[in-house]
């Protein structure tokens, strides 16, 4: 935390140190959650940009919809601060997201600093409070887009063999599966990548990697997606 940091939430909670802080991110005005030290959503301050999302890589969280605009039911595992749901219901009139959050303290701090009251109050919205990976094993769900937000400390969750043959068979028969690493493309910090790139297409006909920051850099570790699906995947046409 900087000095000039505008400390608005600090505590310790059965998940971790929550803190909620005022400062600046690309030189714009924001509004940070964090936890354990992690960023983990984030909105600006300036009323004109209050509907961007700030980090690159939710902003590439449309992709699937954008390649099947068929995709309508969406389970969102680590909610944050509920901006990517947010931003998706506004842009999305038919569209239904599921949302799982296993901290009662992060829903909170979303609903008071973050998306806010009113995205709750969405019909198309449904809060899950719990592990979203328990709780998928647990349900009969079916889902068009999983999308895996979540992290322990810096740590990748849900990405385990059987973890994906089972979000396998918690999608349609063309749904696809997205998770958001921290990798390099290649090189000493290409492991995690490498990895779960691997480990996806054994459960998955076809996976694809996006860069969320810097694609010429493929050494650096950033925010990387990882979309998987049986069906085509041609993310160059976008």
């Amino acid at each position: 935390m900087k000095k000039q940091d505008n400390v608005l939430y600090d505590a310790h909670t059965s998940y971790g140190h929550l803190q909620v802080t005022e400062t600046s991110y690309g030189n714009e005005p924001v509004r940070i959650l964090e936890v354990n030290g992690q960023m983990e959503s984030a909105v600006y301050l300036r009323p004109e940009k209050a509907d961007e999302l700030v980090f690159p890589y939710t902003r590439l969280f449309g992709y699937p919809y954008a390649l099947f605009p068929d995709l309508k039911r969406t389970l969102l595992i680590g909610g944050g601060g509920f901006m990517w749901p947010a931003w998706y219901l506004k842009h999305s009139e038919d569209r239904t997201i599921d949302t799982a959050e296993i901290s009662p303290d992060i829903i909170q701090a979303a609903k008071q600093y973050f998306a806010g009251p009113e995205i709750f109050s969405d019909s198309r919205l449904r809060v899950i409070q719990d592990d979203g990976f328990k709780w998928l094993r647990e349900s009969d769900e079916v889902y068009d887009v999983i999308i895996n937000d979540a992290f322990i400390g810096s740590k990748d969750a849900g990405n385990t063999p059987a973890d994906l043959r089972m979000i396998h068979e918690h999608l349609s028969a063309q749904g696809v599966y997205m998770v958001n690493t921290v990798s390099a493309a290649k090189g000493l910090f290409a492991w995690r990548g490498r990895r779960l790139l691997k480990a996806m297409h054994e459960v998955f006909a076809n996976t694809e990697m996006i860069f969320c920051e810097d694609e010429d850099d493929v050494y650096r570790r950033q925010n990387l997606l990882i979309i998987a699906s049986d069906r085509q995947l041609n993310t160059e046409e976008l």
